[in-house]
Parts: structure tokens; C-alpha cells; sequence
């Protein structure tokens, strides 16, 4: 992640998934001076983990409903993400992981 994705300080991020390799991207996103991470997972106990490796905001599409999360995140950004990782193998994830970033990034 550090450097296939040229990630840059200050960009902003979303994390769909806060298993095993969920958590090494938020922490690969915080040592590269991430400004904001988002966590995005349907399980809510995966919050207080994600938060020890400094995830700055958490999503959990059960709660806001599944078609908000692409909103949710442009909202947080300003925008939308510099960067979104998809962790779930999921296709329908793998979608809002596009549609969350930043016209041009992503």
C-alpha cells in the first residue's frame, strides 16, 4: 500500500472490511500522515479494534443503510476519498469503494 498506491500526508482514506488485512491498511494509511480513515464493516465489535491502529471514523452500512455509505463517506471527505480500499471481496462493496472516491482519484 505504502508504495503501490503513492499514497500522499494529508489524503484521505476508506477501508471497507476491518479484518486482518483491513487493519494493516488503516495502519499503512496512518504512517503515511493519513488526515482521515475510514472504517466501513458490517460488524460493530471491529470498531474497537480498528480504532487501536488509529482509524479516524466508522461506518457500519447495517446501521445507515447499505445504499448511504457512498454518501456518508463523500460527506466525511468533502468530496470523497483519495484513496478506498476494498478488504471484502464482495462485488456490490467493491462498487462503493469506487463510487466513494474523489472525482479523479481513487
Amino acid at each position: 500500500m505504502i508504495y503501490t498506491a503513492k499514497f500522499w500526508p494529508g489524503a484521505n482514506a476508506a477501508v471497507f472490511g476491518l479484518g486482518g488485512i483491513g487493519l494493516n491498511v488503516i495502519q499503512g494509511a496512518r504512517m503515511m500522515g493519513a488526515d482521515k480513515i475510514i472504517g466501513v464493516d458490517i460488524n460493530p465489535a471491529k470498531q474497537a479494534m480498528a480504532r487501536t491502529f488509529r482509524m479516524t471514523h466508522f461506518i457500519n452500512p447495517n446501521e445507515i443503510g447499505a445504499d448511504k455509505v457512498v454518501q456518508a463517506i463523500t460527506d466525511l471527505t468533502g468530496g470523497g476519498a483519495d484513496f478506498s480500499f476494498d478488504r471484502t471481496g464482495n462485488v456490490m462493496v467493491t462498487r462503493q469503494a469506487l463510487e466513494c472516491c474523489h472525482r479523479g482519484r481513487g
